[in-house]
């Protein structure tokens, strides 16, 4: 749950920030930083970009570890905000484990806000990434030696959130994490689990766990192609030349925890069964995608302003 700056040839560590300090939520912060050099607020810094598992994207100064944003880019109810001054969650007290016995139900959990990369844009504030909001039951377990006096979230989530015709469970983005802006946003009526790839001919391609691969016009968000490929998405798009042709190219397979209960053909009726996992299977009638794994590879439009719907 922090991150750490360190010399490389010794190993001594310069600064470090902590997300979540004492994690009772489970929210992990495995997610890669990305390091950029930007403008911000008017001065030229060297900025480390971190978009974690609590709901937070972070840019801070990799210098020296001061924290410059801290925007929220999912629902999350966790915290109210992060205070710029110590580098601190406000928490939110009716959804924060304060207590044994309670039962919280804050608005997004450690799988909902990225488990995948995202892409990002050259020199702009910009990046693209799939995010996944999902609710459910918590229970705070008693109070012990090993989490040191305090109370921590236990789960058996339900992923209540994740049925046809309600709120869509999954959205491909375009953020601001400089000014917490959602440029533009397409709705999935499954939960996004792939990365994404933008290209410098203004696209950005990405993957839906229903097989559907598509290509989006980075401006506006429209979906100017997409092929329905043999299963569901979870792999991250690349694009490499070859004899002067470009291309794009993509592995599908359902996998990962959101796989699980088709891939290993778990019992859906449990609705605990894979920390949740097979609700969610259940409810996004995922047990109907195939588990083959396959791959496409095709022709990248002309980067040097050619037509983006030539393939």
């Amino acid at each position: 749950m922090a991150i750490f700056a360190r010399k490389i040839d010794t190993g001594e560590a310069v600064w470090v920030y902590q997300m979540t300090p004492f994690d009772q939520w489970d929210y992990d912060g495995i997610n890669e930083n990305m390091l950029e050099d930007l403008t911000v607020d008017g001065k030229a810094r060297k900025v480390l970009v971190h978009f974690d598992r609590n709901g937070f994207a972070y840019v801070l100064d990799r210098s020296d570890g001061t924290l410059l944003r801290a925007n929220k880019y999912v629902t999350t109810n966790w915290a109210e905000k992060v205070d710029m001054k110590t580098g601190r969650p406000v928490k939110v007290k009716e959804h924060s484990p304060f207590a044994p016995g309670a039962t919280l139900r804050p608005a997004r959990r450690p799988w909902a806000a990225r488990t995948s990369s995202r892409a990002r844009s050259t020199r702009r504030s910009l990046a693209w990434r799939t995010a996944r909001p999902t609710t459910g039951a918590w229970k705070t377990s008693p109070r012990s030696a090993r989490t040191r006096s305090r109370a921590r979230c236990t789960c058996s989530p339900t992923c209540t959130c994740i049925r046809r015709n309600r709120a869509s469970p999954a959205k491909f983005k375009k953020f601001n994490f400089l000014t917490g802006e959602t440029v533009w946003e397409i709705p999935d009526p499954y939960p996004n689990w792939g990365g994404a790839l933008v290209t410098d001919g203004g696209l950005a391609f990405y993957g839906s766990l229903n097989g559907d691969f598509r290509a989006v016009d980075r401006a506006n968000g429209k979906v100017l192609w997409q092929r329905r490929l043999g299963s569901g998405i979870i792999g991250n798009p690349i694009t490499y030349k070859v004899a002067g042709k470009q291309y794009v190219s993509v592995w599908s397979g359902i996998g990962g925890w959101i796989g699980l209960p088709v891939t290993a053909g778990l019992d859906l009726s449990d609705k605990f069964g894979a920390i949740g996992a097979t609700a969610m299977t259940k409810a996004a009638n995922l047990d109907k995608d195939t588990d083959g794994w396959n791959s496409l590879h095709v022709p990248c439009p002309n980067e040097n302003g050619g037509d983006k719907l030539s393939w």
